[in-house]
């Protein structure tokens, strides 16, 4: 089973998943993909990552510059960044946007199901009311 962080990169091979909620060793994301059937074409070599400032600066810039092309409000990367890290900004808010990254892409896209699915049961349970 290989671990991934959406933040900083970092990959392990794990041979048994742990209890709980994933956090990344390294930066402390909780943005980590579990990845169970392993393609060829996968880099599945263990990688320590960025260092946590770099990853936690280059998650937010990622994150701003998605809010900026989806026309999203100014909040949005701050509310994703506190998701991912457990946190709000600190010095992180002021890093200039830049392209999401796939690992990153596929967590949001996660992010995005799981609202529109309670957006959904909300929408039925308010109908099943009336």
């Amino acid at each position: 089973m290989l671990v991934t962080c959406a933040s900083c990169g970092r990959r392990r091979t794990i041979e048994k998943r742990p209890r709980g909620r994933l956090r990344c060793s390294n930066c402390g994301a909780f943005a980590v993909r579990v990845q169970r059937k392993l393609k060829w074409w996968m880099a599945t070599a263990d990688f320590d990552g960025i260092p946590e400032h770099d990853a936690r600066t280059l998650t937010f810039a990622r994150l701003a510059w998605y809010a900026e092309q989806k026309g999203y409000k100014p909040g949005y990367a701050s509310a994703k960044f506190k998701a991912i890290y457990g946190c709000w900004p600190n010095g992180e808010s002021k890093a200039v946007p830049q392209v999401v990254v796939a690992p990153l892409m596929h967590w949001i896209n996660l992010q995005n199901a799981a609202f529109a699915a309670a957006k959904r049961r909300e929408r039925i349970e308010k109908e099943n009311e009336s």
